[in-house]
């Protein structure tokens, strides 16, 4: 699903297309590039390579084939704690109890549950923040000094990255904040979109909407863009990732005629 659909489909259309000639103007692309959530990711030196401008741009994701026309971005953060390291043993008898930096990031993470920024994008709503992994503990036996977490931010266009690690700051007295990444940011589809027009034209019915989720569009922010590909976003990322084939097929029509329809 996530996102191997939309490459199959992307060169099954763009292989018709070579079949028939080649669309009446301009020049179609396929881009496979992969790691966008990494520092790693391909995107940015395939654009290089590209040697020439991008007029518009379908950036394949999971959408069900409807048109995504506004993603949100995503701030990766480390919450620190830190403690007292004692023998287990004596943390509870000692006459000034240390600091347990579990126990300071479980206060300060249950904090997160009632914390909200106060403005609130028409599209894409509020930003989210998920804590996704934590790690403390050097010994059984042994107080933790050190706490850790990751916090998966999605950001919306209603608040800057700045914004949002200041006012967490501010809320989580007790925790360092440290920015692990913060470049992929919330995009969306220009108003007046061609590309979007094209796609109501070869699609009539389809129902735009707004994705929680990061892709290689935000490395396409310039660009008209449109994020579209088979399959279910929610699959994403879980035991059960699957897509059906018939699905595929049908991406690769779209594909093939949305491309049509822009490049006549």
């Amino acid at each position: 699903v996530d996102a191997k659909a939309s490459v199959a489909a992307m060169a099954a259309a763009a292989a018709e297309w070579t079949r028939r000639g080649g669309p009446a103007r301009g020049r179609l692309v396929v881009l496979a590039t992969f790691g966008e959530e990494t520092r790693h990711t391909s995107m940015p030196r395939a654009l290089e390579r590209l040697g020439a401008p991008v007029d518009a741009a379908l950036i394949g994701e999971p959408t069900g084939l409807e048109p995504c026309v506004a993603q949100r971005g995503l701030l990766v953060l480390t919450l620190r704690w830190r403690g007292a390291q004692v023998h287990a043993g004596w943390a509870a008898d000692l006459d000034t109890a240390p600091d347990n930096a579990i126990l300071v990031a479980a206060d300060q993470l249950a904090r997160l549950e009632g914390f909200a920024m106060p403005r609130v994008h028409p599209r894409l709503g509020r930003v989210a923040f998920t804590p996704t992994r934590i790690e403390a503990g050097i010994a059984r036996n042994v107080t933790p000094p050190v706490c850790e977490a990751l916090l998966d931010v999605r950001t919306t266009p209603a608040h800057s990255h700045e914004e949002i690690v200041a006012a967490l700051r501010a809320a989580l007295p007790r925790t360092e904040v440290e920015v692990v990444s913060d470049r992929l940011r919330p995009v969306e589809t220009p108003d007046g979109s061609r590309l979007l027009e094209a796609i109501r034209r070869v699609r009539p019915g389809c129902r735009p909407f707004a994705s929680p989720t990061s892709s290689d569009w935000v490395f396409l922010a310039d660009v008209d863009g449109v994020k579209l590909g088979p399959g279910d976003s929610r699959l994403s990322h879980t035991p059960d990732e699957a897509i059906a084939l018939d699905e595929i097929d049908e991406a690769a029509r779209l594909y093939a005629a949305i491309a049509g329809e822009y490049l006549s």
